[in-house]
């Protein structure tokens, strides 16, 4: 469990899993917030096209 535990604080950023914890409070299932992230990343690669 350290492990993973270590492996998560390397790889995450603070602020992405802050929202994602608010997300969850709000009451936001696993499912939506991916498919939230999901649409975020395609609009972000969209607007980064020359």
């Amino acid at each position: 469990m350290e492990l993973i535990q270590n492996l998560n604080e390397q790889q995450l950023d603070p602020q992405w899993v802050a929202l994602i914890l608010d997300a969850r409070e709000m009451g936001m299932s696993i499912d939506d917030i991916r498919k939230s992230l999901s649409n975020f990343q395609e609009a972000l690669s969209m607007i980064m096209l020359p």
